[in-house]
Formats: C-alpha cells, structure tokens, sequence
C-alpha cells in the first residue's frame, strides 16, 4: 500500500504545481485497486497493477508523461484526445479501449465539451520508483 500512497502524493503535488503555473486543471482521480504479479514476464519480474478511474473535464490537458510498464485505457464517456511525442493525435470514444506502451511519451486530453471518463490499469515494475513519470517540458522532434 506504501505504493498507492506514494502515487496518489505525486498526483497530488503535480495537480497543485499546475494549478500553481496557472493553468485550468480540473482533472479528477479516483483510485480503485491495486495488486501484485509475482512474475510478469515482459517486465523479467515482480509487477504492481493499479486500476483507477480518471475523470477529465472540457478542456483538461494530462500533462507529457511515459509509464515505465504497459497502461491500458477503457473510455467510458466522451470523447479523449492522445497525443504522442512526434506523432499525429488520435481520439478514442465511449466504448473504446487502447494501450499506452512502455516508456512511450504521451499526453491526453479533452477536447471536447463533455465530461471525460476513463477506466486505466497500469503494469509495472514492482519496485519502480512511480507507475508514471511526468515531463517537465514537451518533447521535441527531429
């Protein structure tokens, strides 16, 4: 559970250096569950799974990050935009599910005027320091 905890510290301090920069951020976390593989083999190791809910509202912007295992996204409502470092941006509806790979760096966002709603499970080494890692700039392109 010191995990989870730690988690949901990070989250927390990273919405309120957000807020703090000024920008409207009134995305929402709600942790479900979490568990433990005793040997995931894409990983070569133990794995921590953590599901949770996160809610984005018109306009919310989920900052550049990576994830250092897999996530997997169910979109519950709306309509979500990602966007991957150097690439083109996809948006995922209701009823649709994607993967975010290992170490590949994303952001997501809604765009539209709606309420967001999505379901997330993360993978990841069991003794990583944090399922996600945030960015401090955008990435850049060759």
């Amino acid at each position: 559970m010191r995990t989870v905890a730690t988690n949901r510290v990070r989250l927390a301090i990273l919405l309120c250096t957000i807020a703090a920069a000024g920008t409207a951020f009134a995305i929402s976390s709600d942790f479900k569950y979490t568990g433990t593989i005793p040997l995931y083999d894409p990983i070569g190791g133990p794995a921590s799974v953590e599901v949770f809910e996160l809610t984005l509202q018109p306009g919310d912007v989920f900052p550049w990050h990576f994830h250092p295992g897999p996530a997997f996204v169910v979109v519950q409502q709306g309509t979500i935009t990602e966007q991957h470092a150097c690439k083109r941006p996809r948006s995922w509806s209701a009823g649709a599910a994607f993967q975010e790979l290992p170490n590949e760096i994303h952001q997501v966002m809604n765009n539209g005027t709606s309420p967001v709603k999505l379901y997330v499970t993360l993978i990841y080494p069991k003794f990583a320091d944090a399922d996600t890692v945030f960015l401090n700039n955008s990435p850049t392109c060759n």
